[in-house]
């Protein structure tokens, strides 16, 4: 790969890598190219000392919200009401009309 692109993807990545949000490979490409890469390692270093101390923290994915019983309930019986809907709807222009 050429340096320039390599020096230009780092950059690109490097705050997402200090989020510890990016994958094994990534992490590995920007170990290697930091390792080797003077400039790229200066400006990850002030990156690092910009970030509020808390973002240094191990990254944890965002919990999903469940539903809850009743929530679940809820669905369950407005789904229910479609369906019976549909049937009469259906029955009573059979009814109507005929087949």
């Amino acid at each position: 790969m050429d340096n320039k692109f390599e020096c230009d993807l780092t950059r690109d990545l490097l705050p997402i890598y200090l989020e510890g949000a990016t994958c094994d490979e990534s992490n590995h490409f920007l170990q290697n190219h930091l390792e080797t890469c003077e400039e790229c390692r200066a400006i990850c270093e002030l990156m690092r000392e910009e970030l509020p101390a808390d973002i240094m923290k191990v990254h944890r994915p965002k919990r999903r919200r469940r539903l809850h019983a009743v929530g679940k309930l809820t669905l369950f019986v407005i789904a229910y009401l479609i369906v019976v809907i549909m049937f009469l709807y259906a029955f009573g222009h059979i009814f109507v009309y005929g087949f």
